[in-house]
């Protein structure tokens, strides 16, 4: 799918967006959303926020880079909202998974 594709490549960007997405795939939004949760299972959003954490989470093993530092390495636009995204992902916070993943401390 080319606007997965595209979110895949450009994840880090903060205005990814879903009227974008579904401008650029030639689609209404309303349909465009239809489209990608019938075939994906997730909301075009969600997709996002999944993939940027997934990415976070390997800079979280991979790297030393404060929280701050990851949070806009993977496209959030501040770490607070990237900290309460990636806890009601994966029930812990960026530090939690840091710690249990032996990165930090």
């Amino acid at each position: 799918h080319r606007s997965v594709k595209y979110i895949e490549a450009n994840y880090k960007r903060v205005d990814l967006y879903t009227p974008d997405l579904a401008r650029m795939s030639g689609m209404g939004e309303t349909y465009y959303r239809s489209i990608f949760l019938s075939v994906f299972s997730v909301a075009p959003t969600k997709y996002i926020q999944n993939y940027r954490v997934e990415k976070s989470k390997e800079l979280l093993v991979n790297s030393d880079a404060p929280i701050e530092d990851i949070a806009t390495a993977v496209g959030f636009a501040n770490a607070s909202y990237f900290c309460k995204v990636f806890k009601s992902l994966t029930d812990m916070t960026p530090s939690e998974f840091a710690h249990k993943c032996g990165s930090l401390g």
